[in-house]
């Protein structure tokens, strides 16, 4: 009678296969769904040394030939899929591109690149020569399918061609008489290479075992000293407990007649005594170079070897040898961990739903291209009346605000021309503000006497006082300029940013938008900068007020110049004379001048900014707008939605419709 391997057999085998046929395609799905849920499922990650027998496993566990030659070695992740739903054998290979030639993560809609479909097993190893060739290349992927391994092989020596990369091939096998199972083949443990090389595999191996949903499956060489292996170290690093790390021993053919010692050690690793792991550990005797020719079965040759050598043929587990074994056991432990956290991923699948829904309310329904002059029409509408409000203040107060702020600088730059008068001493003390314009009563005696001409005896020119006035308004026209650019600069940037919001769906239009706007504004920006100018020129050419406070005005900074007079004098107020009296009646009418038109000025020139920039502005874009659509087909040409705007779109689509599916799966048939 044959051993008992302590296989699942009859009504428990069926109940396990139905679990299976459930959760494969549920991780599959979800990871093809979502990024996210790349490293936040449970998954089975095989990691090893680059000689351990890690490529030979997993040729085992998944009947597939992976390239083995002189110098070949794993160069990039490989992400295995075995489903048994399939009446005949096929594999599917993708690559999933999420890291840039730097290592770095990129933004991508669908990492997934289509690579082939194979339906004859001994094409497979060619088709993973090319997609391993693909992902390391700066060639595009449709560059490689049909290469012979001749070509892939001078290939390699391109310049740009990457020794390793992150980026991992998808290969998904189907065939009705597989095991359902997923796992990860991580690129072999290396010392032999650039330090730079060495470090990007050990932290890919470390970043992929870190995650406690992540079951650690180890190859091990008995021909070798499992405490010095580096695969053995890292997984007690990310598993110090040994809670989810699964040891498989290779290779134990190769141990020497005399190594009775290490055959007693692995034995009593199978045993489950010393080093001990939670899900203990398996021993495989996979086929050499010539057996692989030879096409002799995997699992014939280890029952064979197992059954008739010592000591593994005193082992009572007889399920802790072979492929079959291993594939069975990590096939339920798969099953048992996924349905542990289906808890979770449907709180994470609703999640992600609600968050892809809204990202697809905000992109909105694509366009109808028949309804395009209709469609612009209302976008025009709503810009327009967005425009208004804002420049009302009755949304956003931001461009408003924006406006009040330059014309208060405006007017502390305009005050910071007031004429500072000096009557005796200069005393910084008498005024409460500074100024770059200062004078004493020399400098007005001065004015005075330039200006004079044919005047009567006790005359002064009124010369003299326009020249003095002269001297604060002509500094009025630079910071008029600046607050006038500053305002549109606000404007203008707040025209756009609704353009952007209204019309920015459709690049296209976007663009004519802008560009209409722009020129408008420009144009408008020209015409009111025209009257600015008259507003200054008035100010600098003419003196004049018919306001009464230039009296009241006058007339206080009068007794103020007498006061500070007969104040450095040392003798008591008195009526005039003063010594300076024509003097300080200049100083009074200029100061008081100063005091009434400044005001005049600063009122005028925010007016006439606010007008002639914003008057009538929202409905004036909203006719040079359909005005510049107007045109046959026009409409139609500018309503092309943005190329990644579809691409977003569909993709959102895509990902909903994969997750309602999960989300049914996961909240009724594995409840």
């Amino acid at each position: 009678m044959p051993p008992n391997h302590g296989y699942l057999q009859g009504a428990a085998s069926t109940r396990v296969c139905c679990r299976r046929g459930h959760t494969v395609p549920l991780l599959t799905g979800l990871c093809s769904a979502d990024s996210f849920f790349e490293d936040n499922l449970p998954k089975i990650v095989v990691i090893g040394g680059q000689s351990a027998g890690k490529s030979s496993l997993v040729e085992a566990v998944s009947g597939i030939t992976v390239p083995r030659d002189s110098g070949t070695c794993t160069r990039c992740p490989m992400e295995c899929t075995m489903s048994s739903d399939a009446s005949t054998w096929s594999c599917t290979i993708n690559l999933r591109i999420e890291f840039g030639s730097d290592g770095q993560q990129i933004e991508t809609l669908n990492p997934i690149v289509p690579f082939a479909t194979v339906t004859n097993k001994d094409d497979v190893e060619i088709y993973l020569r090319g997609a391993q060739a693909a992902i390391l290349s700066p060639q595009p992927a449709t560059f490689f399918p049909k290469k012979t391994a001749a070509e892939l092989k001078a290939l390699a020596a391109d310049d740009g061609v990457l020794p390793f990369s992150r980026n991992t091939i998808e290969v998904e096998v189907k065939s009705p008489d597989l095991t359902d199972l997923v796992f990860v083949d991580l690129l072999g443990l290396i010392h032999n290479a650039d330090d730079e090389e060495v470090e990007l595999i050990k932290d890919l191996v470390k970043d992929k075992i870190k995650n406690d949903k992540t079951i650690i499956l180890v190859t091990i060489p008995m021909s070798e000293d499992m405490e010095a292996q580096q695969a053995v170290k890292f997984a007690r690093l990310a598993d110090p407990e040994g809670n989810r790390t699964i040891g498989v021993l290779t290779k134990p053919d190769m141990l020497s007649s005399g190594a009775s010692g290490a055959r007693e050690r692995w034995k009593k690793a199978l045993l489950g005594q010393g080093d001990v792991l939670k899900h203990g550990y398996f021993c495989v005797r996979l086929p050499d170079d010539e057996e692989r020719k030879k096409k002799l079965s995997p699992e014939v040759l280890a029952r064979n070897f197992f059954d008739k050598t010592v000591p593994w043929n005193e082992i009572p587990d007889r399920k802790r040898f072979g492929i079959r074994g291993l594939v069975e056991f990590m096939s339920r432990l798969l099953v048992d961990l996924v349905e542990q956290n289906i808890p979770q991923m449907k709180i994470q699948v609703d999640t992600l739903i609600a968050k892809y829904r809204a990202e697809l309310d905000t992109l909105g329904p694509a366009p109808i291209i028949a309804d395009a002059s209709k469609d612009i029409y209302g976008r025009i509408v709503m810009f327009s009346g967005a425009l208004q409000k804002a420049i009302d203040g009755l949304a956003d107060r931001t461009m408003v605000q924006g406006y009040r702020l330059e014309c208060k600088t405006l007017k502390e730059a305009v005050l910071k021309t007031a004429p500072i008068f000096y009557p005796e001493s200069r005393d910084p003390a008498v005024y409460t503000r500074t100024s770059e314009y200062e004078l004493d009563v020399q400098d007005v005696k001065e004015a005075i006497r330039r200006n004079n001409t044919w005047e009567l005896p006790g005359e002064v020119s009124l010369d003299a006082t326009r020249d003095l006035i002269s001297g604060f308004t002509k500094n009025w026209a630079y910071p008029t300029t600046l607050c006038f650019d500053a305002v549109f600069d606000n404007s203008l940037r707040h025209v756009l940013c609704l353009v952007e919001r209204h019309f920015g769906k459709f690049k296209p239009l976007e663009v004519h938008v802008r560009t209409i706007v722009t020129d408008e504004m420009e144009a408008i920006k020209e015409g009111a900068s025209g009257i600015l100018k008259k507003i200054v020129e008035l100010e600098t050419t003419r003196v004049y007020s018919g306001n009464p406070d230039f009296l009241r005005e006058r007339d206080q900074w009068l007794r103020r110049f007498r006061h500070l007079v007969y104040a450095a004098v040392a003798r008591p107020y008195s009526p005039p004379p003063t010594p300076y009296e024509d003097e300080l009646h200049i100083m009074a009418k200029v100061r008081a001048y100063f005091e009434v038109a400044y005001k005049r000025f600063i009122d005028h020139a925010a007016l006439t900014m606010e007008n002639e920039l914003h008057g009538g502005l929202a409905e004036k874009l909203s006719a040079a707008l359909i005005n510049s659509l107007s045109a046959s087909g026009r409409a139609e040409e500018v309503m092309k939605e943005d190329v990644d705007v579809v691409k977003r779109r569909r993709c959102l689509q895509d990902w909903l419709g994969r997750l309602s599916e999960i989300r049914v799966q996961l909240h009724s048939s594995i409840a």
